[in-house]
Order: C-alpha cells, then sequence, then structure tokens
C-alpha cells in the first residue's frame, strides 16, 4: 500500500480532490458485495480510485476516463507502478465528447460535479440491467443542505447544480436511487427491471452471418452478367425489402440485366456457397436465444429476406428450432425504414409495444423499429450507428454476446 499512500501525499500537496475514507471504503466494500467486474469511471485524476477497485477481485477491469493532461499523465506512470496496466484503461479525452461501447456493471461518477447529470444521461446506457451507478460529492461539504454557509457565486452555483442533479436522481422513474451520508455524501442508482416479455429479431447480419454470403453472391452475379455496380452497393441495400432493393439496383444500372436475373444468379451461387461452407451464427445468438428460452420470453424473426430463403439459413445455422414463426420482407407492403415489418411481428406476438424489445444492425432497421414504437437495441454491422440510431437506440452493443450481460 505504499504506492497509495504516495498518491494520497501527491494529491494532497497538489490540491487534486480524492475520494474521503468513509466514502471510498464503502464503495470498495460494495464493489465486492456485489462482485462487479466490468468498472466505468468518469474522471480519473491521478488513478487513485481506479487502482483501489482494481483491489477487490483479480478479474476487476476498470476503464476510466480523464481529460486534464497532467492528471492523467499522473495516473499513467500510477498504474504502471501498480502493474496494473492490464486491467486498467485510462483514456485522455473529455467524457462528454468521447465515445465509448460495450456494457458495464458499475458506472462511478467523480468528475466535474456540474455536469453530474449530462454524465449520467450519456454513460447510463451502457449500464447493464442491474448494474449501478454510484456518485460522490452530492453532499458538498456540507454546503448542499446549507447553501447559505457557500462564500462565493461561483460555489453558490455550483451548490445549486448539485441540488438540482439530487432532486432529479429522486424523481427520475427509470431508476431507483439511495442517498448515503458517507463521506462527501454518496448515491447508489440502478435501473429499474424491464418486464421484457418478447424479442423481435432482424436475421441477416444480427443472428446470422449472411451478408458475408451476399457478398460474396453480388460479387458472383456482377462478374458473370457483367453488371457493374457501385462499390458501396451492398451497404446501400443493408436491411431493405426487396421491392426497394429492387428499385436501387435499377437506380444504379443499365437495364440491361433485370433486377429478377441478377437476383436468382447471385441467389443460386449463395445456394451454393452456404451448402459447401454453411452458416455461422454471430457472436452471443445460441447465448441470448438460450436465455430467452429459459426465462419464457417469446422470440420471433423478422427479416427483409424471403420466407423459404430465411429458413433455409436458419435451419443450416441450427437456430430455427427457437422460433415459432419468421416475419419475412414478402409479407409487408413497406421495406424499412417503415415500420411494417416490425408492427405485424408484435401483432403476431400478442404483446404490447412495452413489452418487446427489437434488435437490429442496420441504420434502416433501427429508425423502422423507432416509428414502430419500441425499444430498439443495435449491434452494429457493415455500417456503423448514424445520427438517429446514436440518439434513439435503447442500447448500442458489441455484440449479442453483450446484450446477453444486459438483460441477465
Amino acid at each position: 500500500m505504499e504506492l497509495i499512500e504516495q498518491m494520497r501525499e501527491y494529491a494532497l500537496a497538489h490540491g487534486i480532490p480524492i475520494m474521503q475514507d468513509e466514502g471510498i471504503t464503502f464503495m470498495l466494500e460494495f464493489i465486492k458485495d456485489t462482485e462487479c467486474k466490468n468498472i466505468l469511471e468518469i474522471g480519473t485524476a491521478i488513478g487513485y480510485s481506479a487502482i483501489l477497485m482494481c483491489g477487490c477481485h483479480e478479474d476487476i477491469h476498470v476503464t476510466t476516463i480523464e481529460r486534464d493532461e497532467e492528471r492523467y499523465q499522473e495516473a499513467v506512470r500510477n498504474v504502471k507502478a501498480a502493474g496494473l496496466e492490464d486491467r486498467i484503461t485510462l483514456i485522455f479525452a473529455d467524457a462528454l465528447e468521447c465515445e465509448i461501447t460495450g456494457s458495464y456493471d458499475f458506472i462511478f461518477i467523480d468528475a466535474a460535479k456540474a455536469q453530474y447529470r449530462k454524465f449520467f444521461e450519456k454513460y447510463s446506457p451502457l449500464l447493464i440491467q442491474n448494474g449501478y451507478i454510484f456518485t460522490d460529492n452530492l453532499a458538498f461539504h456540507g454546503l448542499v443542505e446549507n447553501p447559505e454557509l457557500a462564500q462565493s457565486r461561483g460555489v453558490r452555483a455550483l451548490v445549486r447544480k448539485i441540488k438540482a442533479y439530487n432532486d432529479w436522481l429522486s424523481e427520475n422513474e427509470e431508476y431507483r436511487t439511495q442517498f448515503l451520508d458517507l463521506g462527501d455524501g454518496v448515491a447508489i442508482s440502478q435501473r429499474n427491471r424491464l418486464d421484457v416479455k418478447g424479442m423481435i429479431f432482424d436475421m441477416d447480419g444480427l443472428l446470422l452471418d449472411t451478408e458475408t454470403i451476399a457478398g460474396k453472391g453480388m460479387e458472383h452475379a456482377s462478374k458473370a452478367l457483367n453488371v457493374p455496380l457501385p462499390e458501396n452497393f451492398h451497404e446501400m441495400i443493408l436491411g431493405k425489402a426487396v421491392p426497394l432493393i429492387k428499385e436501387i439496383y435499377e437506380t444504379h444500372t443499365d437495364g440491361r440485366v433485370s433486377y429478377e436475373e441478377f437476383k436468382d444468379c447471385a441467389q443460386a451461387y449463395e445456394k451454393i456457397y452456404q451448402e459447401e461452407n454453411g452458416v455461422n451464427t454471430m457472436k452471443g445468438v445460441v447465448e441470448l436465444l438460450e436465455h430467452c428460452k429459459q426465462r419464457d420470453i417469446k422470440v420471433i424473426v423478422a427479416t427483409s429476406s424471403y420466407l423459404e430463403k430465411a429458413v433455409v439459413r436458419m435451419k443450416l445455422a441450427g437456430i430455427y428450432k427457437y422460433f415459432d414463426t419468421v416475419i419475412s420482407g414478402d409479407m409487408v407492403q413497406r421495406s424499412k425504414p417503415n415500420p411494417d415489418i416490425f408492427l405485424k411481428a408484435q401483432e403476431t406476438l400478442g404483446l404490447a409495444k412495452n413489452d418487446c424489445i427489437i434488435f437490429e444492425d442496420s441504420n434502416a432497421g433501427v429508425e423502422a423499429g423507432v416509428r414502430a414504437g419500441m425499444r430498439v437495441c443495435m449491434v452494429p454491422g457493415m455500417v456503423g450507428p448514424e445520427k438517429l440510431a446514436q440518439e434513439r437506440a435503447f442500447q448500442i452493443f458489441d455484440s449479442l454476446q453483450d446484450a446477453v450481460e444486459f438483460f441477465q
């Protein structure tokens, strides 16, 4: 613990705030008791709390963000001295500007107090279902309860913002928050449990690694039929139903080869390829479907592909047995980003919109889900999340494996 004492002395000498003993002792015990292992910290300072949190369990990993370069560099030295470079990921950035993906079971907010609510709103989507958000300094030396004792206008303004944050936490219906008079005042927030009764899945690129097969089919047809296509043609048609794909094809070709002929050639090659090589599931698919099975959560596929093609691929991948119904693109009049296919899937499940979660890998699919009035989780495929997906997706996961952890 010699390093920790040196860090405490350094913080005191340089006017760097670190958690009070009572508060950090409680937080560390809480992390141990709840077995949190993947932690996001907003406000590294010199790495004091990150290093202590790693001491709770040997398999804990901390991702921590710091915008002050001098403090960041000191944290880098301290993490190296502690031998924790492989367990602490240090990010030099403004936490309100950087983008982080993944899922966390514990988020620790201890940065600029005036921005607490913004930090909470920005990073809470990364919290797993049963995770915790821990906020420090909510008493602010007793001034929140006794604002008349604040000595300057700037401090009074900061106290008002902390008080507003506390009130917001208390009134937030999505989270339940416990305030504790420990250290300089802490709060523990946990999301109220989602009552998910049905999950609606896109197929290509989300459940199955079929985008690779489709790309090979289109490349073969383009060469075999001498039909030049734009380099981003595959991206242009991702997540869209057949009528719209046909329209896009006809817009970008000379009409010499019909869409039907091109499609038949590509699909003939795809069929041979997948029969010879099989169809792979994406990461976490089977685990999530097993999770749904164990918890009696209804599952349905809503895919832009033709029904026969979808069923064949799902059978080849070994996941057709999990689904009672498949809603295909030829069953609805309008394709994504229109909401028709998801509304039909929800109606087929016989569930209310609030009871359903949609999983999508394309931006058009996310837009369709949002327009259908349901929560949409995105697992970005070949094209990353665009503005609407970033702003409106309920969660953005790196893979469906992260979704398993989130919904447990």
